[in-house]
């Protein structure tokens, strides 16, 4: 397997990096390769973790940042509707513009929950409140 995936990141890194400061999916394919590469090296694995955790903490560090971010998603995936209205076909792109910005944000929007509920769990257990729950009773915090 490793003739494969470390070929592959490394080509999916290299064309990343060339393609980073033009329009497109640079980024994209360099965090690709990244986690490819990740599995066969620490180096790699160490970056993508300090790369995740400041994505992490640059959308969800702050209320502000949260609710920032989870409105730029939101707006993100309601731009997606209007190229898919009947009366906006005029818009550039065509239909598939509209489906691949509303499948991004609603994509956005999932991993901004994920990534939520991850840190309020972590700080929940952090403070030795770990939530329980009953199969028909309410979430209940342990004191």
């Amino acid at each position: 397997m490793r003739l494969l995936t470390e070929p592959l990141g490394w080509l999916l890194v290299g064309v990343g990096v060339v393609l980073f400061p033009l329009p497109g999916p640079g980024l994209l394919l360099l965090a690709a390769g990244l986690v490819l590469l990740a599995e066969q090296y620490e180096w790699a694995a160490r970056h993508l973790r300090a790369a995740r955790a400041a994505a992490r903490d640059g959308a969800l560090g702050s209320p502000v940042r949260t609710v920032l971010s989870f409105a730029t998603t939101i707006v993100l995936a309601l731009g997606g509707l209007l190229w898919l209205w009947p009366g906006w076909s005029w818009l550039p792109g065509g239909v598939w513009t509209g489906v691949g910005q509303l499948v991004s944000g609603l994509a956005g929007l999932v991993v901004l929950l994920r990534e939520r509920r991850r840190r309020d769990g972590a700080r929940r257990a952090a403070a030795g409140r770990l939530p329980t729950s009953g199969m028909l009773g309410p979430m209940e915090t342990d004191s």
